[in-house]
């Protein structure tokens, strides 16, 4: 959401180097020396809380201001109900456990701005989540927690870009993604870990209507997936994916009653949880500049593209193995950076503490409020200089390695990362995942200005970090 320079984007990738580096050094569960080649066992668990919008809530990402409604949508004759939801994925062993936790939004900031929206951040979620495991016996706190959003772009807004937040619906989110994390853990069964990667490249249009991806640039194909499993009956105890693009097909505004809808991450893990059993749990992956192929705003389209994702999720645990090494940790490193895009931080500078509902600020040709936090670390102002701060979270499930995006990263800046890692079976990225800034790429690579903007119509540089 605030522009970056290329120096920036690489002390992202070191600062994230820095912590899958930490991480790695953790000591493993299982004994120092080499891991046993039988499966490790874990506890493992997936569980779900409803954020279906009790109070009316604004539409996110597809235009100012649209609604406010509480209704998502349903179709009889479908028989779909597209609730909203924010699901977790628990694995522990021993004192040690680390958490998953993805809400259908379009983003959620790490901090935010005034006492009526400050303790329902993902920060202050994340420690309320690790509070409560502590409670249970666990050795944890927020850094072994991500949370993440599916980007949906049928959520409601709780960032005020598209419409003001209410307290008392971010409330609810903070509460029911700590229910699901807690359920999950409740919910823990003897599992082994089985993990793969699958290809979603066919997933990914290049240069079709309604995409922003520009000619020449490579993309994240990578669909990393946990399948936790009775280690005797092979029964799904809980699921995980990463998902390397955009739900951003479904427009709820188009319809005659504003609707809200998961898109299709939702259709993919009602099919999986209907195909396995257990509770499937999908986050984003890869999210800059990765669009699904399609441009029927309406459910009717993500519909394929929910069959797809469940196909090739299933695909991908077809051919998992399971993982050998029973270690389990997180880590998290700060990170600030210097802010120029001005439209974006005189919107948060203007925000009205006082009144969170309060239309203060012009935003892109209309009314918006952005209530992310203004303390530090979050924020330091001097003069007319601003820094902006944020976080990289890093956990270690095995030798598998998940690292945040607090943002929308471009495929290359993931790559960067994960070529870097040494010492683990995979990288993942979670994208969308600690906080909302938008996105963010080396910007020596592009041309965003003049007869050879390779960005066309994209919001990239408005939405830019």
């Amino acid at each position: 959401m605030f522009a970056r320079s290329s120096s920036s984007v690489g002390q992202f990738v070191g600062i994230a180097l820095i912590s899958i580096c930490a991480l790695l050094g953790i000591t493993s569960t299982a004994g120092a020396g080499r891991p046993a080649m039988q499966p490790a066992i874990f506890e493992a668990g997936a569980a779900s809380a409803s954020i279906q919008p009790e109070t009316p809530q604004y539409l996110g990402g597809y235009g100012y201001l649209t609604g406010p409604t509480t209704q998502v949508f349903a179709d009889a004759n479908l028989g779909i109900e597209d609730d909203l939801q924010t699901r977790a994925f628990l694995v522990a062993k021993g004192d040690r456990v680390v958490v998953f936790v993805v809400a259908d939004l379009t983003g959620w900031f790490a901090a935010y701005e005034g006492s009526a929206l400050a303790p329902y951040g993902i920060d202050r979620t994340r420690e309320k989540i690790a509070e409560g495991l502590s409670q249970r016996g666990y050795d944890v706190s927020r850094e072994d927690v991500i949370i993440s959003s599916t980007h949906t772009h049928g959520g409601p807004a709780v960032t005020g870009i598209w419409g003001p937040v209410d307290p008392a619906y971010l409330r609810q989110v903070s509460e029911a993604s700590v229910s699901a994390a807690l359920e999950a853990e409740s919910r823990a069964r003897k599992s082994e870990i089985w993990t793969a990667v699958g290809n979603v490249r066919s997933f990914v249009w290049q240069n079709g209507q309604g995409t922003n991806h520009p000619d020449g640039f490579g993309v994240d194909e990578n669909l990393p997936v946990m399948w936790a499993r009775d280690p005797d009956t092979g029964a799904t105890n809980g699921l995980y994916a990463n998902v390397p693009n955009h739900p951003d097909q479904f427009q709820g505004r188009r319809y005659p009653s504003p609707v809200f809808s998961s898109d299709w991450p939702g259709y993919a893990r009602r099919a999986l949880d209907e195909l396995n059993g257990g509770t499937s749990v999908i986050a984003a992956g890869t999210l800059g500049r990765q669009e699904p192929p399609g441009s029927n705003p309406f459910y009717e389209e993500v519909i394929p593209q929910g069959q797809y994702v469940a196909n090739e999720i299933q695909r991908t645990m077809a051919k998992a193995v399971p993982l050998t090494d029973g270690s389990l940790g997180g880590s998290e490193t700060p990170i600030s950076f210097l802010a120029d895009n001005a439209a974006l931080t005189g919107l948060i500078d203007t925000f009205n503490a006082e009144n969170p509902l309060d239309l203060v600020s012009n935003c892109f040709g209309a009314q918006c409020s952005i209530p992310r936090s203004k303390s530090a670390p979050y924020w330091s102002k001097d003069g007319r200089t601003i820094e902006v701060g944020t976080s990289v979270t890093t956990i270690r499930v095995g030798d598998l390695v998940y690292w945040t995006n607090p943002g929308e990263a471009f495929a290359e800046v993931n790559e960067a990362i994960e070529e870097s890692i040494q010492g683990a079976r995979h990288g993942n990225a979670v994208g969308l995942a600690g906080d909302f800034l938008g996105y963010y790429w080396v910007r020596g690579q592009y041309t965003i200005t003049g007869t050879g903007n390779q960005f066309g119509s994209s919001n990239f540089v408005s939405y830019n970090t």
